[in-house]
């Protein structure tokens, strides 16, 4: 909920999991930034360093490049400031004792940015979706997957091949009706091979293909 309610002032949060948040965010939002730290033993030539270029820096000995992921630790900031555990137990092997520290392993990694997500509504305005996504990366391809019986074992063929064509055909349009318009020609065909009892299909190993559910067996 934490991270949630700060993504939501910046951006538009599409999915809660249980170890990361999916978000929209703008596309001129700060996201990696090189940070310079100068050795302390070159402190003394501060201001020489002032004026240099990033490639300059980049190539100073003198100069260690740290990458700072600006809503990662954004995020992490908040949670280890709301959520950090100040009476964490850890034992001592030579006091034969527990001491109490401070712990936090709640931590955000930057993941993306993707080219698109695909989200299903659910069929009833009152139920609750299950965890079902499928994410595009820059390439086209899909890169995260959760959810869709395309990747789950004992599932009809007919309706993973259907899943695998139509992800796709909703990447081919710019605005919504394109996109529906496009996964509505793969939607017709598979409807239409339905209605006509697969009429055009002559192979009849093709045929099986579709309608049968892969197993594995236990020995």
């Amino acid at each position: 909920n934490g991270a949630f309610n700060l993504i939501n002032k910046i951006g538009i949060p599409m999915e809660l999991d249980t170890d990361g948040i999916w978000c929209m965010l703008p596309k001129n939002f700060p996201e990696i930034y090189d940070v310079f730290i100068l050795e302390k033993d070159a402190l003394h030539k501060l201001k020489e360093y002032e004026n240099k270029s990033d490639e300059e820096l980049k190539n100073d000995p003198n100069i260690k490049k740290v990458e700072f992921e600006f809503p990662t630790n954004i995020l992490n900031f908040e949670m280890h400031k709301k959520w950090t555990n100040h009476q964490y137990l850890i034992y001592n092997e030579h006091t034969d004792d527990y001491e109490c520290i401070s712990k936090n392993e709640i931590f955000f990694e930057l993941d993306g940015p993707w080219h698109g997500m695909f989200l299903p509504a659910s069929e009833k305005s009152d139920d609750l979706l299950k965890k079902r996504y499928v994410v595009f990366n820059d390439k086209y391809k899909i890169s995260e997957l959760k959810g869709f019986e395309i990747k789950r074992r004992g599932e009809l063929r007919i309706i993973q091949k259907f899943q695998s064509e139509i992800f796709n055909h909703f990447l081919k349009g710019k605005t919504k009706e394109e996109s529906y318009y496009y996964a509505s020609l793969t939607a017709n065909k598979w409807k239409n091979l339905i209605d006509t009892k697969a009429a055009d299909i002559d192979n009849d190993d093709e045929l099986f293909d579709l309608i049968l559910a892969k197993k594995v067996l236990n020995k």
